[in-house]
């Protein structure tokens, strides 16, 4: 089973944090980008692609045109995306839920140095300890 009995379904907020594990700089795409892009691609233990991840209080990024916002990490240098533990229902929708305790896996694309893209793909559990899940991001 993806879910861990005897916890009650709440947000488990967590961040992702993307290490360089590189000797040289790589981009990483941080913000979401119009239609509902998000930066990580988020799938329960089953393979299936969770809904679209967002903020509960934020119904309204959806509605127009927006541009993905992207960072340079150097070599050795890492950058966070924090999610709160919660999916729309449907796309672009203000309901949202929050994902019960269990285990997940990722998906992050990241450009090299040469302009190249590649992807990491990673496991997580709900409730993280610490809160944090270290991802390395290898050329």
């Amino acid at each position: 089973s993806c879910q861990s009995p005897g916890l009650p379904p709440q947000p488990f907020p967590v961040t992702f944090r993307f290490n360089n594990r590189n000797s040289q700089s790589i981009t990483v795409q941080v913000g979401e980008s119009w239609p509902c892009e998000r930066p990580i691609a988020l799938f329960n233990c089953s393979g299936q692609s969770l809904p679209e991840s967002a903020p509960i209080d934020n119904c309204t990024h959806c509605d127009g045109p927006g541009l993905a916002e992207s960072v340079v990490v150097d070599a050795g240098g890492f950058a966070d995306i924090s999610w709160n533990g919660t999916v729309r229902s449907v796309p672009c929708s203000c309901r949202v839920l929050a994902m019960p305790a269990g285990r997940y896996t990722g998906r992050k694309p990241f450009l090299g140095p040469d302009g190249g893209s590649k992807t990491a793909d990673f496991g997580f559990t709900l409730p993280t300890d610490g809160g944090i899940v270290e991802v390395d991001l290898i050329w």
